[in-house]
């Protein structure tokens, strides 16, 4: 899957979960970091927006996986990381 298609994806995901809990449009770049950046993104809304890209992307990606944060849990990530993050689950090395 081409890293532009999930970008678009994301961003298109995060934009209908935040329209979806009432909040209005904001910019999402490859910079934003959605649990600081977007007002009320929350651990609920991270659930929703991973649900919406699963949908979307055809795909289902591991239990308990928040693509939002490292995976140590100590650091939000921003757009570029999410989508990092989520092509080496899509594309692991040796495969």
């Amino acid at each position: 899957m081409a890293e532009i298609n999930i970008i678009s994806t994301i961003i298109e995901a995060i934009s209908f979960v935040q329209e979806m809990s009432g909040e209005v449009k904001q910019e999402i770049t490859d910079v934003t970091i959605p649990i600081q950046d977007l007002k009320g993104f929350d651990s609920q809304r991270g659930i929703e927006t991973t649900i919406e890209i699963e949908t979307r992307l055809n795909i289902s990606l591991p239990d308990g996986l928040n693509l939002f944060v490292s995976k140590d849990g100590t650091r939000s990530l921003n757009l570029q990381e999410i989508v990092k993050q989520l092509l080496d689950i899509l594309n692991p090395k040796g495969k």
